[in-house]
């Protein structure tokens, strides 16, 4: 079914070996429209060795979506900003992958983001950090074992819901 959840997933993770989009869903397609029409709300496959680069454009569009884990893998490729805009998404971890650019949004102010209460990107390959100042409800940030090389940003002073921070072995300065 066009649009539905499972063809945005089918779509998303259509450059990754290793997906399955049956793991999302069990017995057979609807009757009424012969495709699955249940609301995907989580995302998580941690550790099942897939490789290749996710199309986050797709999964930005799933709007039920409160929880990705993705971590332990071998994704490559980087991070758009409109994966932040999900209205529902609160839990977002790929850590231990190979993902790159830059993690965070582009710029302070970016459109409003959801409820994220916890970001997990640490041991990837991101060398630019982007802004986290507009994720107020953020619980939980991890981003160490990136390679940001730069001064620690002054909006981590902003954090005022933070109840954990990991930045260890990022090359900040400052």
């Amino acid at each position: 079914c066009p649009g539905s959840d499972a063809a945005l997933l089918a779509r998303a993770f259509h450059f990754v070996s290793g997906f399955n989009v049956s793991w999302f869903y069990r017995g057979t397609p609807s009757q009424q429209f012969g495709c699955w029409d249940s609301p995907v709300t989580e995302i998580r496959l941690p550790a099942r060795n897939l490789t290749g680069t996710v199309s986050w454009k797709f999964l930005a569009n799933i709007t039920r979506l409160r929880a990705v884990d993705l971590s332990g893998n071998y994704l490559t490729g980087s991070l758009p900003p409109s994966i932040w805009l999900v209205p529902s998404l609160a839990e977002f971890n790929l850590s231990h992958n190979r993902l790159g650019g830059a993690a965070g949004l582009p710029r302070a102010g970016f459109p409003a983001v959801g409820p994220v209460r916890s970001i997990d990107v640490s041991f990837n390959r991101f060398k630019s950090l982007g802004f986290f100042s507009d994720f107020v409800n953020l619980t939980n940030l991890d981003v160490s074992g990136n390679d940001f090389a730069a001064v620690l940003p002054f909006w981590f002073a902003n954090f005022t819901n933070l109840e954990f921070l990991a930045f260890a072995g990022c090359n900040f300065s400052g």
